[in-house]
Formats: C-alpha cells, sequence, structure tokens
C-alpha cells in the first residue's frame, strides 16, 4: 500500500526564492529518510505548487496547480483574492484527485492559501504539518493593512489558532515565531528549526572588489527600511564606499529615483546571479524598520551572508542581531541611526583583518546551519509525529 505525502509549497525551484529552497530541503529530506517506506507499501512525495515549469528532483513528483502565479509585490486585494483562489484550487487537486493523500504539509506564507488547505484538511480528517516563516494575521496588522481590533484581524487569528491546534506538527523558522505560536496555541506541537544556507555556499571563494562594498539584497516588502538605506549610502559616498543593492518589491521604486553614484541597483536577478555579485561584497546589511515582525526576525539574507564568510549588520535589534553578535559574526543597532551605520561601517572598513577574522568565525559557526542539514531536520521531525510512519533516527535539535 502506498503512503502518499502531498506539500504545498506556492513556490518551487527554479523560483529562487527562500520557501522555495526551503521547500526543496524538506521534501529531499523526506525522501532520503531511512526506514521509510512503513509497514511493506512506499512512500509517494509530492509537491504542489503555481511555479510554472518546475524544477523536477529525485523521488519528488510535482504538480502545477492551474492558477496564475503570484508575487508579494501585489496589492493586497489582489493577494487576498489569489491567495483564496490558489489555497481552493490547490485542495481540490489534493483532496479529489487519485482518492486524496495520507498527509498533507502546509507551508505558509501564502498564509490564506495555507488556511483554507487546513480547513480542508480537517474536513476530509487528513492529518498535516504546517511550516510558517511569517506568523499571521500580525504580518497585516505590522504593515498597516489591517487593525488589531477589526473583525477581520479576529476571524484570522480564530483560523491561525485553530490550524495551530489541530496540526500534527507546526515548524517555524524562527525563536520569535515559536514564542508567538505557543502563546496563541498552548498545546501545539512546535519545533523551531532555522532557515540556513545551501551548503555549496561554503566552497565559495570569491575575489573581493577593489572599493569597499556593502550589499542588500532580498524583497523589498512592508519592513524593510529602504529609506535609511540610501541616506547611508549618501553618507558613504564621500568616504569611497560603494552600496550594491538587488531585489524588488514596492518600494524599489525610492531605488530608481535620483541616488548617489556610489549606488548600483540591479533589481531582481537570478538566484546565482546574486549570490555571484553579493559573495564579492565586504560587508552585508539587513536593515528593517522598528516594529514587532523585525525584531522576531532571522531574514535568509543573514543566513546567506554567513554561509559565504560575509560578517553583517543587522536593524533593528532583533533574533538575528542575538546570533551574530552571541557568535561573532556580525553587529545590531538600532533602526535609522544612519551615524551609528556609517560609523560602524567605515570602523570595518579601516580595519581588514578584523573584517576577515569575523568572516572566518562566519564560516565557522555557519558549516553547522546548512539548509540540506536543517531540512533534514524538518524532514525527522515531520515524520517523527505523522501518523503510520516508523521511528526514524534521533536528531538533535539545532540551538542558537
Amino acid at each position: 500500500m502506498t503512503k502518499r505525502i502531498y506539500a504545498f509549497f506556492q513556490h518551487w525551484p527554479p523560483y529562487s526564492g527562500a520557501a522555495a529552497l526551503r521547500g526543496r530541503s524538506i521534501l529531499t529530506g523526506l525522501h532520503g529518510l531511512p526506514g521509510l517506506p512503513a509497514e511493506h507499501g512506499k512512500v509517494a512525495l509530492r509537491v504542489y505548487t503555481t511555479t510554472p515549469n518546475p524544477t523536477i528532483f529525485d523521488g519528488i513528483e510535482v504538480a502545477v496547480i492551474p492558477v496564475e502565479e503570484l508575487e508579494n509585490s501585489e496589492r493586497i486585494r489582489k493577494r487576498i483574492v489569489g491567495e483564496l483562489r490558489i489555497g481552493w484550487v490547490a485542495s481540490r487537486e489534493i483532496f479529489r484527485v487519485n482518492g486524496g493523500c495520507d498527509f498533507l504539509i502546509i507551508s505558509m506564507p501564502a498564509y490564506l492559501a495555507g488556511m483554507v488547505l487546513s480547513v480542508m484538511s480537517r474536513l476530509h480528517k487528513v492529518p498535516y504539518a504546517l511550516e510558517l516563516r511569517d506568523i499571521y494575521p500580525q504580518v497585516y496588522a505590522e504593515a498597516g493593512l489591517i487593525r488589531r481590533e477589526s473583525v477581520l484581524y479576529r476571524v484570522f487569528s480564530y483560523f491561525s489558532r485553530r490550524a495551530y491546534e489541530n496540526a500534527d506538527c507546526v515548524v517555524v523558522a524562527t525563536r520569535g515565531l515559536e514564542r508567538v505560536v505557543r502563546s496563541e496555541a498552548p498545546k501545539a506541537n512546535v519545533h523551531c528549526v532555522y532557515n540556513g544556507f545551501p551548503a555549496e555556499f561554503l566552497s565559495h571563494e570569491a575575489k573581493k572588489n577593489e572599493r569597499f562594498t556593502v550589499c542588500f539584497h532580498g524583497v523589498m516588502g512592508f519592513f524593510q527600511d529602504i529609506e535609511t538605506l540610501i541616506r547611508v549610502a549618501v553618507e558613504l559616498h564621500r568616504h569611497d564606499v560603494d552600496v550594491l543593492v538587488i531585489g524588488y518589491g514596492r518600494q524599489e521604486h525610492l531605488l530608481r529615483e535620483a541616488l548617489p553614484p556610489n549606488i548600483s541597483f540591479r533589481g531582481r536577478l537570478a538566484f546565482e546571479q546574486t549570490v555571484a555579485e553579493i559573495e564579492k561584497c565586504h560587508l552585508g546589511l539587513c536593515l528593517r524598520k522598528d516594529d514587532g515582525i523585525s525584531k522576531d526576525a532571522f531574514p535568509v539574507k543573514i543566513w546567506e551572508y554567513l554561509g559565504l564568510g560575509i560578517p553583517s549588520i543587522v536593524t533593528p535589534r532583533c533574533e538575528a542581531g542575538d546570533f551574530l553578535e552571541t557568535n561573532s559574526c556580525g553587529f545590531q543597532l538600532d533602526s535609522g541611526r544612519v551615524s551609528e551605520l556609517v560609523d560602524k561601517i567605515l570602523e570595518l572598513k579601516a580595519n581588514p583583518r578584523e573584517l576577515t577574522r569575523l568572516g572566518k568565525r562566519c564560516r565557522s559557526v555557519g558549516a553547522e546551519y546548512t539548509r540540506e542539514r536543517l531540512g533534514d531536520e524538518v524532514a525527522e521531525v515531520i515524520a517523527s509525529t505523522a501518523p503510520g510512519f516508523p521511528e526514524t533516527r534521533s536528531f538533535e535539535r539545532v540551538e542558537s
């Protein structure tokens, strides 16, 4: 008898976002677990995604959900309608085709699509796991899209709480998310497993740019502090420091206006191109606004800087910043402090030996946090909680 494990990841390789790359590592980890399949059958792994022309990996079937691809940069109304449609169509495909599935992994965001899938899983009596990288509806409230006192916020909170309580396990990407989920649903089975970075980063040996260069990359959404980034760049221009920016999103228009000549804005690049550019830089920046979501954040760009041996500076003081300072891999400052940011950057520019020491420390610490290793850990958490599976090998929780 075949046991069917299906997963929903809105994005899948070759899409280069963090969710797609984490999804691949988790499903690859499940495929490689010893002791599977349970009993005398097979385990069929299938991922449902909206990414067109998805990459196929050994042992993982990929099904494209027949809906329009939805980007994070879309307006909120379009995102709400689009996510609900994705959730509904995905549910139809997962639960009505070929007799449905035995266990479902639901990745969020997309938040509303995940809520639809969690409700349908309970209706169909299919056990499920949640994989969270953001917390909703809190993200909507911090972004100013809905008020915490609103009926809509209370409705979303109810569905989120029910999803957590009824999941066989909830895997979150930060300690902050773990704390929030436990406060919302004290009986939820919550596990924190960090995102990490591709193991191949550890073997990269890029030649650095001739001029001292700091970099910033990723989605420029509600919480990124692009205005401070530009103000810092203006000050750094006087000190012959270049600023490389790669990314896209609702704030990218700020980087298409009149800028100091030391800023190079490349827009959206493929993952491989992004890595090839940022690994030539001397220092990474992760500047976010002073909000509740950012204070619990551990942005994926920080993991990528670690893997590439690039020290980094993060704002505001947060989970990622605590990790950097505890492990001597970088620094954290309060949001919007332009003069402090500039001073720290110039201090590191003037001390190349310290910068080299920090870079080596990044590689040393980062070796424990490859995406492949952490994907295997998520797979073991899921397999250990999914009904009907044999016990997998024990694993050690990666601690910060």
